[in-house]
């Protein structure tokens, strides 16, 4: 499954600058070019010096499985990336470099740019489908 995102604007010098003024979103098998108009396809990054990243969440499950899963449990939990209050630009950059202070060091020699794109397509889509549980679980 692919997911698709619009973008927010922050100076990155891992990842380059964001083309428009959003977070990543997931807007559920739609894409939502930089104006926020959805458009039908598949998901996609762009980043303002005309590169392109297709971000895809199986790939980033595959990936999130091999690097992150020891220290972050199968679905994103531990710590919980799937409730923080980090931008994606601020989740790229502890994915690429590591976090100060803690045990997670970077994987910037290991994962391309488009790489960490996919593991964040794969943290909103497990995001999502939590959101979409708890719904389902909620008391009338």
């Amino acid at each position: 499954m692919r997911v698709t995102f619009a973008l927010r604007s922050y100076p990155d010098p891992s990842f380059g600058t964001w083309c428009s003024k959003g977070v990543l979103i997931p807007a559920c098998r739609r894409t939502a070019n930089v104006s926020g108009q959805a458009r039908p396809g598949g998901s996609s990054i762009h980043l303002r010096r005309t590169l392109h990243y297709s971000a895809n969440s199986a790939r980033g499950r595959d990936r999130f499985d091999r690097l992150c899963a020891r220290c972050h449990s199968g679905n994103a939990r531990a710590p919980d990336l799937t409730r923080s209050d980090l931008s994606d630009v601020e989740r790229s950059r502890i994915i690429r470099f590591g976090h100060p202070g803690s045990l997670m060091g970077g994987f910037r020699d290991m994962l391309s740019k488009a790489e960490v794109a996919d593991i964040l397509a794969w943290i909103h889509l497990a995001r999502y489908d939590l959101e979409r549980c708890a719904e389902g679980h909620r008391p009338n």
